[in-house]
């Protein structure tokens, strides 16, 4: 009996340790604690130390309690990897909240609306789109990328991703030679602090049309708050080994991020909205439901509407 508890004890600690340490893998936790636990398990049998009825007793109990102390460990050592979950869902590892791409959707509904309604305007959309995936050649912190314009990114912050293709899409854009261009993407989680979950961040190049894109917003109901892109905040992207960085910093990271993507429309009158606030709700009202809200369909199909005298 000693041994057996010895045996069960080692093994839980063992694999709890090995378990709550290592980062989350896409295999079943049942996998990983059980294929171990089996092995030693039948090394005991072998070497006599459990009978063959204590045995599937003693692994049961190994997986139970060795589970529930990888979850403590593996949130106090690895707090910015998804949890592992508690015991009501022993065999399934927590994920965040999917990050859907709703700025995207936005350029997506639009032109549905606007295949339906039919303006007199030629409209060009455009959909930057990439697998967003861990791999050997992914960017780490100190990369430097080059850009479809041809200025050199490096690479500070790997989770301020989503502009290193945006700003390849407004270069792109410059080959139709737009009257304005307007981007539109959950960019930095800044905005949600600066201006929670009612306004959409706006930021641009031109006033005239920062202003008729935030009257189109008023039309809408999808309101825009204008945030500063003073020549002082562009010191927060220089670098010294690039001709930018991908990210300023905490301070200021909205507008960071739309200094970042002014560097790629130089010459074009261009507004940015910064819509991670606003594209999805955890309440309903009277023109939606829980959950995504479409926020930028009603305000571009409003403001070229409006463009096109209709």
């Amino acid at each position: 009996m000693a041994r057996m508890l010895a045996s069960v004890l080692a093994t839980t600690m063992g694999l709890a340790f090995w378990w709550g340490l290592t980062e989350p893998l896409p295999v079943p936790p049942v996998i990983l604690l059980g294929v171990p636990a089996a092995i030693l398990f039948c090394a005991g049998l072998i070497a006599g130390r459990l009978g063959a009825v204590a045995s599937p007793v003693a692994l049961l109990f190994s997986l139970f309690i060795g589970s529930i102390i990888a979850t403590q460990l593996h949130q106090a050592f690895r707090p910015n990897t998804p949890p592992v979950s508690s015991f009501g869902d022993l065999m399934v590892l927590g994920l965040p909240d999917l990050l859907i791409p709703l700025g995207a959707a936005a350029v997506l509904g639009t032109f549905e609306a606007l295949g339906r309604l039919e303006p007199r305007l030629n409209v060009v959309g455009v959909i930057p789109s990439t697998e967003n995936l861990p791999s050997g050649t992914a960017v780490k912190p100190g990369d430097v990328v080059k850009s479809h314009l041809g200025k050199t990114i490096e690479i500070i912050n790997t989770d301020a991703e989503g502009r290193l293709i945006l700003c390849d899409a407004l270069s792109y854009l410059r080959r139709f030679k737009p009257a304005a261009v307007i981007d539109i993407a959950t960019l930095t989680g800044a905005v949600v602090v600066a201006l929670g979950q009612v306004a959409i961040g706006m930021m641009g190049n031109d006033e005239a049309l920062l202003a008729e894109v935030r009257e189109a917003g008023e039309r809408a109901g999808e309101r825009c708050w204008p945030l500063p892109l003073w020549e002082e905040y562009r010191d927060l992207l220089k670098s010294d080994i690039a001709d930018m960085k991908n990210s300023g910093g905490r301070g200021a990271g909205s507008i960071a991020g739309g200094w970042f993507l002014r560097e790629f429309v130089e010459g074009v009158p261009w507004v940015h909205l910064d819509i991670a606030g606003t594209a999805y709700t955890e309440s309903e009202g009277p023109h939606q439901t829980k959950g995504p809200t479409a926020v930028g369909v009603r305000l571009f199909t409003e403001f070229i509407l409006k463009r096109a005298g209709a």
